[in-house]
Order: C-alpha cells, then sequence, then structure tokens
C-alpha cells in the first residue's frame, strides 16, 4: 500500500463521514420542524386556550414521543460542539453555538430542565445570572414563571465575555411551557424550533436541584430580584 493510496483513503473516509453527519442534520432538522409546525398550529387552532394558544399548544405537546425529538437534538448539538471545538479538538468556526430559552412555571422547574439538558447533552457548564441580588441569592420560592437563556458560547458584552455556558434567568409573563432550541451550525442556515417539552431529558436529573445563584451579581440579577419584589 503506497503513502498516496492510505491518503485517498483517509479523505474518502472523511468524506463519508461528513456525508453521515450532514445526512442525519438533515433528518434531525426535518422531525424538529415538523413538531414545530404542529406546534404552531395548535397554538393557532381555533379556540386555543391561553395567550397565544399556548395553554392547547402545551396540552399538545405534552403528547409528543420524547426520544426521536431528544435525539434530534443530540444530533444537532453533537454538529456544534465538533465545528466549534467543543470537545477540545481546533474551532473550525466561531459562531457554531446551541442556544436554549426555556420557559418554566418556577424557578426550580426551570432550574432543573436546564441541568437536565446540560447533563444529557453533554454542554458546557457556565454561571446562572438572575438569581441573586447584588450578590446575595434570591428567595425565588414565590418568583413566578421563569425565562432562562442558555448560551453554549456566549458572545462578547463589549468588553468582557461571558464564558460558555452562561445562562440568565428573568421573569416570564407567558403562557408557553417548554424550550425553545436554536442551534447555529455557522453554515447560514437558521434553525429554531419550538417549544420542546421541559420533561425532554427529565431521565438527567439524579440528584435534587439546588437554587443556588452566581455569586457575582449582575444586571440580569438586580433586574430579577425588582421584578420579585413588585
Amino acid at each position: 500500500v503506497t503513502t498516496e493510496e492510505v491518503t485517498t483513503e483517509e479523505v474518502t473516509t472523511e468524506e463519508v463521514t461528513a456525508e453521515k453527519e450532514h445526512d442525519a442534520v438533515a433528518a434531525a432538522c426535518d422531525l424538529l420542524a415538523e413538531y414545530d409546525l404542529g406546534h404552531r398550529t395548535a397554538a393557532a387552532r381555533k379556540g386555543a386556550r391561553g395567550f397565544g394558544g399556548a395553554l392547547t399548544a402545551n396540552e399538545w405537546a405534552a403528547k409528543a414521543d420524547l426520544k426521536p425529538l431528544a435525539d434530534a437534538v443530540r444530533v444537532l448539538w453533537g454538529a456544534a460542539s465538533r465545528a466549534g471545538g467543543y470537545n477540545g479538538g481546533a474551532r473550525s468556526v466561531e459562531d457554531a453555538r446551541l442556544i436554549l430559552g426555556i420557559c418554566a412555571e418556577d424557578a426550580l422547574s426551570g432550574v432543573a430542565t436546564l441541568k437536565a439538558w446540560v447533563t444529557s447533552l453533554g454542554l458546557p457548564k457556565g454561571p446562572l445570572h438572575g438569581m441573586d441580588r447584588d450578590g446575595e441569592p434570591l428567595d425565588m420560592s414565590d418568583f413566578g414563571a421563569v425565562y432562562i437563556k442558555y448560551n453554549s458560547l456566549p458572545p462578547p458584552n463589549g468588553a468582557l465575555m461571558d464564558p460558555p455556558g452562561t445562562a440568565r434567568l428573568s421573569g416570564y409573563d407567558g403562557d408557553f411551557r417548554g424550550v425553545y432550541v436554536n442551534a447555529n451550525l455557522a453554515d447560514g442556515v437558521f434553525r429554531q424550533y419550538a417549544v420542546l417539552p421541559l420533561s425532554l431529558f427529565d431521565s438527567a436529573i439524579a440528584t435534587p436541584v439546588a437554587l443556588r445563584a452566581n455569586k457575582e451579581g449582575s444586571a440580569t440579577a438586580r433586574a430579577a430580584a425588582e421584578a420579585a419584589e413588585a
């Protein structure tokens, strides 16, 4: 076997792997897009209950088959993580990331969902802002519905850069309950799917969730505190 033959074989293997990943991503996107359409259709149905038909859409989502949806999200994160060098490899693109928008009934269920998704997918773990006031933890027991935005790779904020896996909690007035998923594979394709069930990765939680704030205060934390006191 010549060096040229080995090189050709390696290139062919890489091409096959890339083609398989492309097909897997396409299939995952098709499945999630179908779910997204069904969710929006349920919300827009005549007589749908809740603001924007959210309560009816929540009921529709509760009947979804979770495993295929979970597998599809894993495929998208796998593609983003490989492109972004999250696994210690060379970073080929700067924009590859996974963004989650968690709409939950309260802080406890919101943080539990965040923990389940991060644990199951192997997402980067960063600080959670919005549960403290000037560094002092808030009592979140009666905070109400929350929205938690998680970013596997947050963009620069002025001269600062949040670490990978940063999440921010704030109040939420809507009726939707679930997780918005935005997968950026840095290929120019917009991929956002809503609203996936909160329980998609519940089996990943083996221990109780402690509501612990990031020790450093932030504007988001102060805003959350003011909302809680209003």
